[in-house]
C-alpha cells in the first residue's frame, strides 16, 4: 500500500472532522461520542457496500434512469440510511445531544468518518495510479458527504426539538 495514497485518502475527513469540533466552541461534544460517532460512521462503509451490491443488482434500466436510479436509490438511500443509523444508536439519546446544532454535529462526523474510508477505497485500492483522485475527492466527494449530514443534522435536530 502507497502511503502518500493513504495520507492523501485519510487528511480530508479528519481535518474537516477536526474543524467541525474547534468550530463547536460555546457547547463542545465529547471527544468520546464524536469518536465513536466517526468510527461508526467508517465501520458501516461495510453493510452500506453489501446493499449496494444488492441494490445495484436491481438496477435494470437504461441510460439516465439507470444514473438516477444508482445516484439516488443504490447509493443515496443506502449511505444516508446508515449514517443516520450510526448516529441515532450513538449519539441521538446521549446526554451531550442538547441544541439542535448537535445533530448537525454528530451527523457530520458520521458522514467524515464514512467519507474517509470510503476515500481509502477509492483513492488507494480502486485507482492507485490516478494520482488525481485523492484530490478530486478532497474538494468534491469528501465535502458533499459534510453537507448531506448538514442536511440530515438539520432534520435530525428538528425531530428531537
Amino acid at each position: 500500500m502507497n502511503i502518500n495514497l493513504f495520507v492523501t485518502a485519510v487528511t480530508p475527513g479528519i481535518a474537516l472532522a477536526i474543524i467541525i469540533y474547534l468550530i463547536d466552541r460555546y457547547d463542545r461534544e465529547p471527544v468520546g461520542v464524536l469518536l465513536k460517532t466517526f468510527i461508526g460512521g467508517a465501520i458501516i462503509v461495510i453493510p452500506t457496500v453489501f446493499l449496494e451490491s444488492i441494490l445495484s443488482g436491481l438496477n435494470f434500466f437504461g441510460g439516465f434512469l439507470s444514473v438516477a436510479f444508482t445516484s439516488f436509490i443504490v447509493a443515496g438511500f443506502s449511505e444516508e440510511f446508515f449514517k443516520r443509523m450510526v448516529v441515532m444508536r450513538v449519539a441521538f439519546n446521549h446526554v451531550a445531544f442538547d441544541e439542535k446544532l448537535d445533530g448537525i454535529i454528530y451527523c457530520v462526523i458520521a458522514s467524515l468518518g464514512f467519507a474517509t474510508i470510503e476515500n481509502i477505497m477509492y483513492v488507494v485500492f480502486r485507482f492507485p495510479d490516478v494520482e488525481t483522485v485523492g484530490l478530486y475527492r478532497a474538494f468534491l466527494s469528501v465535502p458533499a458527504h459534510m453537507l448531506f449530514g448538514i442536511t440530515m443534522g438539520y432534520y435530525l435536530s428538528l425531530a428531537k426539538f
